[in-house]
């Protein structure tokens, strides 16, 4: 017997030996629950129901209607040569009574006489037409020159971070701009023209719009304000000691006119002065409270007493989050992220 079985067909076996079944037209588990289907819609004039089942520890996507034809004729529809057959025509239909099995000449003559023409009709107008003005088909060389493009943006970031000493992200940031990623109205889109959805992220009250790029095969966060600071200002948003400003206060809000450049310092003086002296206020409370509080100095280490650590395990365990853990004992958010860390947790 000549078969070939694929990695679908050896899947039906496993699915229908499991106990997996189709009782009408509809598929169920060996439980006897109904499973959801979803459409296969390669063809657009026939779709065909599928389902999807783990088999050897992968999903592997299934016809409906080559299991119930499995469940109809067993190993024969394996045969060379032979597919399965929708005796109305109705590729949804996938009751047993309208399964058959037959080759491919048989299914080509399933097809009504009428579209059977107009396809031929169709068929040899286009190939004595190709014929006719001598058509060779092209061959695709858009992903080598793609890959070209790629190469040489790495290189040119690559000598820039050397240049400027700028950062992973400053890197990314270049690198995304070059491929061809822009921001309109505070909208990101990709090369193609396509509108990306950006993941909004709280840095310690203080929220931001994000998307992901693949710079240096790594993936990298590149926040939206920096992308739009580089679009208008170009390396200079991007040097060391150099911070990007949104002119309104919003952090959200990534309107081009909306954003600058500057200091740290101008960055503050962004800040009310209700609000800096508030801020200001809160940070000496913070440091006066607790002398293990970190500043952010990279030079300084910080030893938290062992019974703090102890106690931010145990909120940790019961699901509490480093940023609220940070918070509730006064502790800078990377020192007490790099602690639980440092005991495993």
């Amino acid at each position: 017997m000549n078969m070939k079985i694929s990695q679908r067909s050896k899947a039906i076996i496993t699915s229908y030996e499991k106990g997996y079944r189709v009782i009408e037209g509809f598929p169920y588990n060996p439980a006897g629950k109904e499973l959801s289907t979803h459409l296969w819609k390669a063809n657009i004039k026939s779709p065909y129901k599928q389902i999807t089942v783990n088999c050897d520890k992968k999903n592997v996507v299934i016809p409906i209607h080559r299991m119930v034809a499995y469940q109809k004729y067993g190993m024969e529809m394996f045969k060379l040569n032979v597919v399965v057959r929708h005796k109305d025509g109705d590729s949804l239909n996938n009751s047993d009574d309208n399964i058959i099995l037959g080759t491919y000449e048989d299914n080509y003559y399933d097809i009504p006489e009428e579209v059977r023409k107009l396809n031929s009709i169709k068929g040899g107008i286009t190939y004595k037409y190709r014929k006719r003005i001598g058509y060779i088909r092209p061959i695709n060389t858009e992903w080598k020159d793609r890959v070209k493009k790629y190469e040489s943006i790495e290189e040119k970031v690559k000598e820039l971070g050397t240049k400027y000493g700028l950062s992973i992200r400053a890197r990314a940031i270049i690198t995304a701009y070059d491929k061809g990623y822009r921001i309109l109205d505070g909208r990101v889109y990709n090369p193609i023209g396509k509108e990306l959805k950006a993941s909004i992220q709280d840095y310690e009250g203080r929220k931001q719009k994000n998307i992901k790029i693949t710079s240096e095969k790594r993936c990298c966060i590149v926040p939206i304000h920096k992308l739009v600071a580089y679009q208008k200002y170009g390396i200079d948003a991007l040097l060391p000691k150099i911070v990007v400003r949104h002119k309104d206060g919003n952090s959200l809000n990534n309107l081009e006119d909306n954003i600058l450049i500057g200091t740290h310092q101008d960055n503050m003086f962004d800040i009310s002065p209700e609000k800096r002296s508030e801020k200001s206020k809160k940070a000496w409370i913070t440091r006066r409270k607790n002398p293990n509080y970190n500043r952010g100095g990279r030079k300084r280490k910080y030893n938290i007493p062992q019974d703090i650590i102890d106690s931010m395990l145990q909120d940790k365990v019961t699901g509490m989050k480093c940023i609220t853990i940070s918070k509730k004992y006064g502790l800078n958010y990377n020192l007490v992220y790099n602690t639980l860390k440092k005991c495993g947790v």
